[in-house]
């Protein structure tokens, strides 16, 4: 055999050396995921256990994914995988459906998204995270009736 060398100890007739050759498990065979070379005899093994593209399901969303791209896919893509709140706030770990409500302005529980004064349009430049945002209207409440009288006679004021 041309792999006696590698190896394999097939000694046969030359007529059958072809047709060995084409299955000896010592011939070199390239990985259909990977592209590496390995002897036949280890082919199996590497694409079940070794290979970094073998695909493996996603713990969270099932999803089969290669191996060497399951931490990537969990942690950037992976919409099913658990998330701490990038504020820091605190909450439990979240997917990112759930994420996105809680870090929403409007709607959202987030105590650390920073938002805008709810009269941000009659001129309060206030910015402050959530869990603020009522302390700032009740501490402001005259400040923003005179800016809403502002913007009522000026509106008035264009109107006549």
């Amino acid at each position: 055999c041309n792999f006696m060398t590698s190896g394999c100890t097939w000694i046969g007739p030359l007529k059958e050396l072809e047709n060995h050759t084409k299955s000896c498990e010592y011939r070199e065979v390239q990985c259909a995921q990977c592209g590496q070379h390995m002897q036949q005899l280890e082919l199996i093994e590497h694409e079940e256990t070794d290979c970094p593209m073998r695909p493996k399901p996603c713990p969270y969303c099932r999803t089969d994914v290669p191996s060497e791209q399951m931490q990537a896919h969990v942690s950037d893509d992976c919409s099913e995988a658990p998330r701490d709140c990038p504020n820091g706030c605190g909450s439990h770990p979240m997917r990112q459906a759930e994420l996105d409500r809680h870090l929403a302005v409007i709607g959202g529980d987030c105590p650390l998204t920073e938002l805008s004064c709810p009269f941000k349009p009659y001129g309060c430049s206030f910015v402050g995270f959530r869990k603020d945002i009522a302390s700032h209207l009740e501490q402001y409440l005259v400040f923003h009736c005179q800016l809403q009288a502002e913007c009522f006679v000026e509106l008035k004021q264009q109107t006549e």
